[in-house]
């Protein structure tokens, strides 16, 4: 943590390094070696955490939050440099895309799960690394109480984002992936709403906007706190606006084609059936969708369908359409 870059030397055939790699367009990297206790700021540095705007429902004014909380993404590679296997030569990796980053150290998870992690909330039982470990519990870096990894899931929680997703299925590395994005409307409006639900009760319910299986002891839970519905034999999170207007189902629709650039007929139907009663037949429901749909595209002609069938439309916006068409006229 302390030493020069060159006495990382000493500790050879080990690597004491992070590696931050841009995967994107373009596309950039940098490594960053000791003393990690100025090159984990520096890496973090490099991470372009933007202003993300999203429109809610129900609502023209946008919240405004930045990608990644500056705790949670922090967390995250002081855990990497932590946990590091060091004996494996390997690097700490943090990898950016667009909306996501991947935080990746050499070494299996040492607590049997994340669920047991932030079920327990206790200190762990050993450290790989305990001399590393201590000094940066001196330096405020890291605690030993094990309220890291359930802190983290608790920040996101209350900025509506997604769980964290940690991958330890393979037991040379372990990987945490940090969304930078909303990707269900419904998730986020649940949580926004709804501030009682336990942390558990979240991370199932994340499960469900990511197309993670539940058993069906979760599956009962989030039924009777009304949070799920199933939907087509798929599990759906509601969405509670049982008296939206047209104007409002008609901004979702364009929210969602702007976000996306196009949106077929099932993106629309997974858009507005979780707002639509369960007990109202599903007949009745998908007409009701068709009907929205239909009347934004005939009577406002504000959205498209680019493709030759109904039943696999792809809508895209009337002037985007239009400008898309201008644009490889010039070519």
């Amino acid at each position: 943590m302390l030493g020069k870059d060159e006495a990382s030397s000493l500790i050879s055939p080990a690597i004491a390094q992070i590696s931050w790699i841009l995967k994107d367009d373009p596309s950039d990297y940098e490594h960053f070696h000791t003393p990690f206790i100025l090159t984990v700021e520096k890496a973090l540095s490099r991470i372009r955490n933007l202003k993300y705007r999203h429109l809610g429902f129900a609502t023209l004014f946008p919240d405004e939050v930045y990608k990644y909380d500056s705790w949670v993404i922090r967390e995250a590679l002081h855990n990497a440099v932590a946990h590091q296997d060091y004996g494996k030569n390997g690097r700490i990796h943090l990898l950016e895309y667009k909306n996501k980053l991947i935080f990746e150290n050499v070494g299996d998870f040492i607590p049997d799960s994340v669920e047991e992690a932030i079920r327990f909330d206790s200190p762990q039982h050993y450290y790989r690394n305990p001399f590393l470990a201590e000094a940066m519990v001196n330096l405020n870096m890291i605690d030993t109480i094990g309220s890291g990894i359930k802190k983290m899931f608790n920040k996101q929680k209350d900025r509506f984002f997604p769980m964290p997703d940690y991958d330890i299925s393979n037991e040379t590395r372990t990987r945490v992936t940090i969304l930078g994005e909303i990707i269900n409307d419904n998730y986020a409006h649940q949580l926004k709403t709804r501030p009682e639900l336990s942390l558990e009760d979240v991370i199932a319910l994340d499960k469900v906007q990511k197309k993670i299986p539940i058993n069906e002891t979760e599956i009962q839970h989030l039924q009777e706190l009304k949070l799920v519905a199933e939907v087509d034999s798929e599990l759906q999170i509601i969405g509670y606006y049982p008296t939206l207007s047209y104007q409002e189902y008609k901004q979702l629709i364009l929210n969602l084609i702007t976000r996306k650039g196009s949106a077929t007929r099932v993106d629309i139907i997974n858009l507005i059936m979780p707002t639509l009663s369960p007990d109202i037949p599903i007949e009745k429901r998908q007409r009701k969708i068709s009907t929205i749909t239909a009347k934004l595209a005939y009577n406002d002609k504000q959205i498209k369908n680019i493709s030759n069938s109904l039943k696999a439309s792809v809508w895209v916006l009337v002037n985007q359409e239009t400008q898309d068409s201008s644009k490889k006229n010039k070519e």
